[in-house]
């Protein structure tokens, strides 16, 4: 099987929603917001609480199906045509574990930093 990685991301897709997502403010912002959102989500997710999955792993999970669907619902391309077609066949590309493990793992990168520093952000 061909490998179809682009720029350290497991599709060309894959990057693009995340370059997009770092390099909007609002985008971004908002990513973030899912992003710990999802985190304190998951110590009482099903992940966790049934299936035995970390803090991290049921994040990682929950926050993938969030931006998928945030980024789906604001695609501007709703007609039936070869244009919607090819939007929601790139869309499937995707890797929304991969975008979303990205952002669960700067979250709990800028947490160890800021613990390290005497739970002071700066």
């Amino acid at each position: 099987m061909e490998s179809r990685e682009y720029q350290g991301w497991t599709t060309y897709e894959t990057w693009a929603v995340a370059l997009w997502l770092d390099n909007d403010q609002a985008l971004y912002d908002h990513a973030r917001r899912l992003t710990r959102w999802a985190w304190q989500e998951a110590l009482t997710s099903r992940h966790m609480q049934e299936w035995g999955f970390t803090q991290q792993e049921a994040a990682i999970s929950r926050l993938a199906e969030v931006l998928r669907d945030f980024i789906e619902e604001r695609n501007p391309v709703t007609e039936a045509s070869v244009y919607a077609d090819l939007m929601n066949a790139a869309i499937c590309e995707v890797n929304w574990r991969e975008v979303a493990e990205s952002y669960i793992k700067e979250l709990v990168s800028d947490e160890e930093r800021d613990e390290s520093r005497g739970g002071k952000k700066q």
